[in-house]
């Protein structure tokens, strides 16, 4: 089992990669053996193409067009950026997601944990309307993980990937989550 692990998070203007922009990242240190949580990385993200400034993004979160407006491009970040997500194992809930962008903006990922979110799907067992269990949204495994003790997710960068990271390391503690599957 590795030492630690990085936990990303990322706000985007839309769900296409290929499409859409990084508007904040944020990415959180969790100490495997302690369950210690440490920022690493936490910034609003100028985008590279105007924008839908009533994306999802800034009508359900604190997140501001003016802010994304006022914040630095991603070009300011990149060897920052590069460094730790290439030279660390890197984990997200709903990996797909958050890694796809990445990577379609130029980030090597070349080590990728098993994403919470997948296992989740098999413990939570929340039926699908179509077909089998659904993809639990974040807010759904935290909950099963630790009741409802106020938490909302905010869908700020950071602050999603410190709660992520909480979840992974209480999913590790109740040996729901191992790194040698």
């Amino acid at each position: 089992m590795p030492s630690s692990i990085l936990v990303v998070d990322l706000e985007t203007t839309g769900l296409n990669a290929g499409f859409d922009d990084i508007v904040e990242i944020g990415i959180a240190k969790l100490h495997l053996e302690t369950g210690k949580v440490s920022k690493v990385f936490d910034q609003v993200i100028k985008p590279k193409r105007d924008y839908d400034r009533y994306a999802w993004v800034f009508r359900n979160t604190s997140l501001t067009p003016e802010m994304v407006d006022d914040a630095e491009p991603l070009e300011t970040y990149f060897r920052e950026l590069y460094s730790f997500l290439a030279n660390n194992l890197v984990c997200a809930y709903n990996a797909p997601f958050d890694v796809g962008f990445l990577r379609a903006n130029g980030f090597d990922c070349p080590e990728v944990a098993i994403d919470p979110m997948d296992i989740c799907t098999n413990i939570l067992k929340i039926e699908h309307d179509y077909y089998g269990y659904k993809y639990p949204k974040f807010q759904e495994a935290y909950n099963h993980y630790f009741g409802y003790d106020g938490y909302s997710e905010a869908h700020r960068a950071y602050d999603d990937a410190k709660h992520e990271a909480k979840l992974i390391f209480e999913m590790i503690r109740r040996g729901d989550y191992t790194f040698n599957n």
